[in-house]
């Protein structure tokens, strides 16, 4: 069982003088718990133990701190509660490389600023830019603390100002001339059509059952990131590119390459719990009976069918469970697909990686070192395609998944955990 620990070895952060180590001690404390000798008999009790006793996720404060000790020789320690190395450091490199507080007005001081940045469990987007400007990051670095450190979306490369932020971070560009070209982007004429190609291959998945691989819709956004990625781009290039963007004039402001995944995953689930339920469906007390399609109700059941639910038939509120506080956006509910489905909301790497989940224990007869290594290899070309980075082990909702499926049961192990932190 101890094989499955080295499938994720990528570094936290790559290329930045070695790993962080979060991924190998998350994949040390789940080896220990799949080592127990009663694991097979109490599962879902000792997963559930397992989930309480870490953290929701690594604190964005950590990451950077742990960046700061790599990257630059500060002192790490965990445990030490005073900052002000830290703080005094991306104070000195803001001044020193002229990066601004905020590329939006802020009344906010610099000091209070950083100040809530080392102790966040998380951050917006624009902060991630602002440290990348100041710290002077190479590209992949930034990726690296969108992808995993905030677990969100990489650069969105349909969005003017991320773009220009991509080209000045590849290119070594500073701050103020990120802000230049924005003027610049905000005061150009728009022409000319989009003319990218699309890349030769999209990403596929071997789903349990597949004849075929399930290839996954592809996008205008994979055209872009594939078109812009493998080629070097200068000023004019980048003004032509904005300029295109400016025309197209999008008004969604969620990922499409990730919806259109989303839905694409969820039809499946769908279909396949449709054949499951076939022969129940079909008759009732001997009588044939018109087929009914699968509504997201039905998908909801399936993933949590032993959580109480209200009076109403509604999942008993996610406060109530000892995982609401770490889990609480990441539970799959009817609701939270309508919103979805219906574009209110964007899709995150959580709703895909449990989707896919879904898909893959539906109609699975693997043992679970097999499945466990389908589904990393799934997972990961999954999230690259909607660009999101790489499963990330570290974090404690796919360290969940990831310990299901090395499970007899995976999909009855999900729902038992569930189950039973509302006890």
């Amino acid at each position: 069982m101890s094989e499955w620990i080295n499938i994720i070895t990528d570094s936290t952060i790559e290329g930045s003088g070695g790993s962080l180590e979060f991924t190998r001690k998350a994949g040390r404390e789940i080896q220990s718990l799949i080592r127990r000798k009663d694991f097979s008999e109490n599962e879902g009790r000792r997963i559930l133990q397992y989930l309480r006793s870490q953290s929701e996720m690594i604190p964005f404060g950590s990451y950077l701190k742990r960046y700061l000790s790599l990257r630059f020789g500060i002192k790490y320690n965990h445990r030490e509660q005073d900052d002000a190395q830290y703080r005094e450091f991306l104070k000195t490199a803001f001044s020193r490389t002229h990066t601004p507080r905020s590329f939006h007005r802020s009344s906010t001081s610099l000091g209070v600023l950083i100040n809530g940045w080392l102790r966040a469990a998380s951050v917006s987007r624009e902060t991630v830019f602002l440290l990348g400007f100041a710290l002077e990051m190479p590209v992949e670095d930034v990726s690296m603390f969108l992808t995993k450190a905030i677990c969100d979306q990489d650069f969105n490369l349909s969005d003017p100002e991320e773009t220009i932020f991509w080209y000045c971070f590849r290119n070594r560009r500073p701050a103020m001339f990120a802000l230049e070209m924005i003027e610049v982007y905000q005061n150009t004429d728009v022409h000319g059509n989009d003319g990218l190609q699309p890349p030769q291959d999209g990403a596929r998945l071997r789903i349990p059952g597949d004849l075929d691989s399930f290839p996954l819709p592809d996008g205008p956004t994979i055209r872009r990131r594939s078109n812009l990625l493998g080629r070097d781009m200068n000023e004019r290039e980048l003004i032509e590119y904005l300029s295109q963007l400016k025309q197209q004039r999008q008004s969604n402001r969620y990922s499409r390459t990730a919806y259109s995944t989303f839905v694409s995953l969820l039809d499946r689930a769908k279909y396949e719990i449709g054949e499951m339920n076939a022969e129940e469906d079909l008759y009732v007390f001997g009588k044939e009976q018109e087929r009914k399609n699968v509504r997201e109700a039905e998908v909801e059941k399936v993933l949590y069918s032993g959580v109480p639910v209200d009076d109403k038939g509604n999942l008993m509120n996610i406060s109530f469970s000892s995982l609401g506080k770490g889990f609480a956006k990441h539970r799959l509910s009817r609701q939270r697909m309508s919103r979805l489905l219906a574009g209110k909301a964007a899709v995150t790497r959580y709703d895909l990686l449990t989707l896919l989940f879904l898909n893959s224990v539906l109609r699975d007869d693997e043992s679970p070192i097999p499945r466990y290594r389908r589904f990393v290899k799934n997972a990961d070309a999954m999230l690259a395609h909607c660009y999101m980075g790489r499963l990330n082990i570290s974090n404690l909702y796919e360290a969940f998944l990831l310990v299901c499926l090395l499970t007899e049961d995976p999909l009855y192990a999900f729902s038992e955990v569930w189950e039973q932190s509302y006890e």
